[in-house]
């Protein structure tokens, strides 16, 4: 289930993100790993590195089955379920 999203800035990094995530949730952030595509943002990579643009949605999810797959959408009208654990595409959707 997404429990908030947040319009992105390109030059964020990780250590940006992960400071709003309790501002957005409530709650501290406890661990979190950062993937664009099959990329994981490393704690000094920008948005941008990325390809990431200013204004891009960005959600963050919890999974309800333990945290083993996350579901992200992107502007390209695909969406990804990926393996948690791995960070490897699981499936991919087109025309969200």
């Amino acid at each position: 289930r997404q429990l908030a999203s947040l319009a992105a800035e390109a030059e964020w990094t990780k250590r940006d993100i992960c400071s709003r995530i309790p501002g957005l949730t409530g709650s501290p952030s406890l661990a979190a790993r950062l993937l664009y595509g099959a990329v994981e943002l490393c704690d000094e990579t920008s948005l941008a590195s990325l390809g990431v643009e200013d204004g891009a949605c960005l959600s963050l999810l919890l999974n309800a089955r333990g945290g083993d797959l996350v579901l992200t959408a992107s502007y390209d009208h695909t969406a990804v379920l990926w393996s948690a654990e791995s960070g490897k595409g699981v499936r991919r959707f087109e025309g969200h």
